[in-house]
């Protein structure tokens, strides 16, 4: 019985491995910078903080500040806690980093060198900041003049379509907002309403005329003024300043932050990332990232990448569009616990971890971000204080372990999102276009010790056993049962002597 229960139990074995990082790609916003805001925002003439050194520590207006390169370096020495003291990777991994090289206030390589002195201090990382791709990658995809009109910004007659025929429908959910704004800043001088060709006075938040813009593709006076005021609150927040001296009026940034910074912040992400800006100026850095994860995981190379086969992690330092971008194309949704739903706040990441099982390969997403106060205050991340970190889903593809997606179909579904007339090859001296992508699935070398070569050895083994039981059980019978015959014989005849 005991042997029978051995061989069950043989039978019933099944190989279960768990998933194990094998690498990352991530794609960060730059960190702290400064803020823009317009001139005369306030009537009362109340200190902005325009004397960018010396009240924000940066070199000029959109400038990463020191505190933002500090904040950087503290996400890189919790990353070094994440991945590399806990041996999931070498301080010495190879990596790539990518930069936005065509900003002029280079906030994004100032972030990445930040982050880099923190992760991998003892490693010297190059960081590629071609000018020309970036302009692709970075700033607006495909050029505007391109022969396909969705590459470029969408009309005023589509934008209108969104917001229910007029701008006006939009301003009927945001101008309460707006109002309180306009109370903080006490907002605004004459000198902003003529600047979109207004003339009412006194001037306010609200009644900033709305003026299209066909470069960008949306409107530019009211809503946008009062976001970049914000814009200008949050940072100067995160930058350790006194806010509450030009927002007046509150001194929780809890709740100027849900009450005023999130709502004009939803305004601008649905429709800055909306679908149609996305494919036009987000389909060159998805197919990067596509292509770049083929060349990682399976080694297939795409000309012009700076990364290679043997590189661990690839990073990506960026705008927070370009993650806005990214997420709208790929349906991906998350809620920070203090920044809320999809924001994206200095130095916020998506990350994706390429996991191994076996011969197989899975991605499991992540969006990560410093809580406001860990930014503010430059406090050590540590396990006991980690950042926000969230699972983001992949809608159409969490079939894989743990809700992730196989890599393959993850790619699949890159290759189908994209707009190909809106891409162009990474560097000059290639294939004139892309060439059809091809998701090839790895075949198991000999020395694999994947559960399925496992599952397979086991299951001849069984059966082999099984033989041999059954074979051993038909010896026995035809050995056992004349021996028995001739043993009741003999007991026969014992007993006729006796």
């Amino acid at each position: 019985m005991s042997s029978l229960r051995s061989l069950l139990a043989l039978c019933c074995y099944v190989c279960v491995e768990g998933l194990s990082l094998y690498k990352v790609i991530a794609v960060s916003r730059h960190s702290v910078r400064v803020g823009k805001v317009q001139d005369g925002i306030s009537r009362d003439g109340r200190n902005w903080f325009m004397n960018y050194e010396q009240d924000w520590g940066a070199q000029g207006p959109m400038n990463l500040t020191k505190h933002g390169k500090q904040a950087a370096q503290e996400r890189g020495k919790w990353w070094k806690q994440l991945y590399v003291d806990t041996g999931l990777l070498k301080g010495t991994s190879d990596l790539t980093v990518y930069a936005d090289g065509h900003d002029v206030t280079n906030r994004e390589k100032v972030t990445a060198e930040g982050f880099l002195s923190g992760f991998l201090p003892t490693k010297e990382v190059n960081i590629h900041l071609d000018p020309d791709f970036s302009e692709y990658m970075f700033a607006h995809g495909a050029s505007r003049n391109a022969s396909d009109y969705r590459c470029g910004a969408p009309g005023k007659a589509t934008v209108d379509a969104t917001m229910g025929g007029s701008v006006d429908r939009m301003h009927s959910g945001i101008d309460p907002v707006l109002e309180k704004v306009n109370t903080q800043f006490d907002c605004c001088s004459d000198s902003i309403c003529q600047q979109y060709g207004g003339m009412d006075t006194p001037c306010t938040l609200t009644n900033i005329p709305e003026v299209w813009n066909d470069y960008f593709g949306f409107y530019m006076g009211s809503w946008l003024t009062g976001l970049m005021s914000t814009d200008y609150i949050l940072m100067m927040y995160a930058n350790n300043m006194s806010w509450d001296q030009v927002a007046r009026g509150t001194d929780n940034f809890g709740d100027y932050l849900r009450d005023v910074t999130l709502p004009l912040g939803v305004v601008y992400s649905d429709y800055a990332s909306g679908y149609q800006y996305s494919r036009a100026y987000g389909s060159q850095f998805l197919r990067h990232i596509g292509d770049t994860m083929m060349q990682i995981v399976y080694g297939q190379e795409t000309y012009g990448l700076d990364s290679n086969a043997a590189d661990d992690m690839v990073l990506y330092f960026a705008h927070g569009e370009n993650i806005g971008y990214l997420a709208t194309l790929l349906k991906l949704e998350w809620i920070f616990e203090q920044w809320g739903p999809s924001f994206v706040p200095p130095v916020g990441m998506l990350v994706f971890e390429v996991l191994k099982e076996g011969e197989m390969y899975y991605v499991k997403t992540y969006a990560e971000a410093q809580h406001p106060e860990q930014l503010r205050n430059l406090e050590e991340l540590t396990p006991e204080s980690p950042p926000d970190r969230v699972f983001v889903s992949i809608p159409e593809c969490v079939h894989g372990p743990e809700s992730s997606c196989p890599v393959k179909d993850f790619v699949a579904i890159i290759y189908e999102t994209i707009l190909d007339t809106c891409t162009k090859p990474y560097k000059e001296g290639g294939p004139t276009a892309f060439p059809a992508p091809a998701v090839p699935t790895p075949a198991p070398t000999e020395a694999s010790d994947d559960c399925s070569s496992k599952t397979g050895l086991i299951v001849a083994v069984v059966i082999l056993a099984v033989l041999v039981c059954v074979q051993l059980g038909i010896i026995y019978y035809y050995y056992r049962k004349p021996v028995a015959r001739l043993e009741n014989e003999v007991e026969y005849m014992d007993g006729i002597n006796k």
